[in-house]
């Protein structure tokens, strides 16, 4: 791939780095080759609201805290299970964040799609602290501090 910096294998893993926005991307395979799962940054401008016009609200989300100390912010994810995807996007600022139609989308993984989150996440499910679409403003603390 053009821009391509560097790449590198984790296991069943892929992995690569590429120039412009510093992102790590990756594709996962399981042990017969098949693709798992693809993990993409996103090195274009990408918004929170081009996402939900095109595929609505996600039928769940959650929240951690991200960043560096000194460019923290809160990760909100969204999940789409029946397209297979779980988006990343950065609400600022991490002490009072504000969700909007122009929050920055910085990450998109994609997965085997599933007709239900119980299936798409197993086990996992209930660790992740989901919760309903909260809608654009503020985001409510309960969101992303979790227990």
């Amino acid at each position: 791939m053009p821009g391509v910096k560097t790449v590198w294998e984790n296991g069943p893993c892929v992995m690569w780095l590429w120039y412009g926005r510093e992102g790590y991307n990756s594709i996962c395979m399981d042990r017969n080759d098949v693709v798992e799962s693809i993990l993409l940054s996103v090195d274009f401008d990408l918004t929170m609201g081009e996402i939900i016009d095109k595929y609505g609200t996600p039928e769940a989300v959650n929240a951690v805290h991200g960043g560096t100390p000194e460019h923290p912010y809160i990760a909100l994810n969204l999940l789409y299970p029946a397209y297979g995807m779980w988006v990343r996007a950065k609400v600022l600022p991490d002490y009072e964040p504000v969700l909007e139609p122009t929050t920055q989308v910085y990450e998109v993984l994609y997965l085997i799609p599933s007709d239900s989150l119980e299936a798409w996440l197993g086990p996992e499910m209930s660790e992740l602290h989901l919760q309903p679409w909260p809608g654009y403003g503020p985001l409510d603390e309960e969101i992303y501090d979790l227990p």
